[in-house]
């Protein structure tokens, strides 16, 4: 299946046509994919970018041009513990209102039981600043939350 992980428009999509099961499967085997190796608890996945290939280092906001750059960085870094908790919350949406931040609220209580008040917390701020549509913030929330 080839889709921009990136872009939570084409997530978006995926989901109306594959449903939220199969999409979770295929997000997982994606991840699985790109992880390259993992350094001190950080998995380094390979990420496609306007400015080529980069390393991105989890539990972080840092990628790199080179594995090696990666591999330096996150051996010189601890992982959070919060951040090694790389488990998704299940969430049942299905039958609750509908209202977007109802379904951010749910998601995000989700996550602070789960012990993730970060995550909790980053995926607020990326859907009231980065989703431009109902269907985008959706595809945020099932970035952090397995949603039933």
């Amino acid at each position: 299946m080839e889709i921009d992980w990136g872009n939570s428009s084409e997530r978006a999509a995926l989901v109306e046509r594959i449903g939220l099961d199969a999409y979770n499967k295929a997000f997982k085997e994606h991840q699985k994919n790109t992880t390259v190796k993992t350094v001190s608890g950080h998995a380094i996945q390979t990420v496609k970018t306007q400015f080529g290939k980069l390393y991105a280092v989890g539990g972080t906001n840092m990628a790199f041009k080179t594995l090696k750059e990666a591999e330096e960085y996150a051996s010189k870094h601890s992982v959070d513990v919060e951040d090694s908790n790389t488990d998704k919350p299940r969430v049942k949406l299905v039958g609750e209102n509908g209202n977007v931040f109802n379904l951010m609220n749910i998601c995000s209580s989700a996550l602070k039981d789960a012990g993730q008040p970060k995550k909790a917390k980053e995926m607020c701020n990326k859907i009231q600043t980065t989703a431009k549509s109902y269907e985008e913030a959706l595809a945020i929330m099932m970035d952090y939350c397995e949603v039933e």
